[in-house]
């Protein structure tokens, strides 16, 4: 009577063993991948070895934690491959150089700027002399319309992260000739290849046995 609980617990700890140990090589081979040089992010050919990679890291896994393969195992090295390969291209985004910031200097500011310049010549003798008091720009509120294009103008010059993915995913193919949104079907579909990459990997390679 209580063989099914000596059976059962230890096929749920191993597979939840086997879900963190998948998830973690993912998540280390997403990193390493966005760290490596730009060759080595090849078109189809990286997300087809980053799934081959991981489907044989999960076989040599389950070997030895001596867990046999099944479809829940298998669907979770899928995922496993999917969650890598989207941590790979935002860790890739996020370390790309963000455009910098527009040097056009702000209305108000550049009108301080000119009044401390005036405040720092020397007056000549036929003008009179104003002496006037330095003004601290941050001192100076902006009026309400300009507040509003002032926030308007950093939205522009900070791009959303969607916005950075979707201009990488752009540049990547054919030097941003393609419209959208085939870039972002196109790295859909490598994602899908990583992903059965990673299947066939594992079911071809020998797992463990169930106890």
């Amino acid at each position: 009577m209580s063989s099914p609980p000596e059976t059962v617990t230890p096929q749920i700890g191993s597979t939840l063993m086997f879900l963190a140990g998948t998830l973690i090589a993912a998540a280390g081979l997403g990193i390493v991948a966005a760290q490596a040089p730009d060759r080595i992010r090849l078109l189809v050919l990286f997300a087809l070895g980053f799934g081959l990679l991981l489907g044989w890291l999960a076989a040599r896994m389950s070997a030895l934690l001596n867990v046999p393969r099944n479809r829940t195992r298998l669907g979770i090295l899928a995922v496993a491959t999917l969650g890598g390969l989207v941590l790979t291209l935002c860790q890739t985004v996020a370390l790309l150089p963000t455009s910098q910031p527009s040097t056009k200097i702000h209305p108000i500011a550049a009108l301080v700027e000119t009044q401390q310049q005036r405040s720092a010549e020397p007056a000549s003798d036929s003008e009179p002399q104003v002496i006037l008091e330095p003004i601290d720009p941050a001192k100076v509120p902006p009026p309400p319309a300009s507040m509003a294009q002032f926030q308007k103008l950093r939205q522009k010059s900070e791009p959303q992260f969607s916005t950075r993915i979707q201009t990488y995913l752009h540049n990547r193919i054919a030097r941003g000739t393609w419209p959208q949104p085939w870039p972002e079907l196109f790295w859909a579909g490598e994602v899908v290849l990583g992903m059965t990459g990673a299947v066939w990997m594992a079911s071809r390679c020998r797992w463990g046995s169930a106890t």
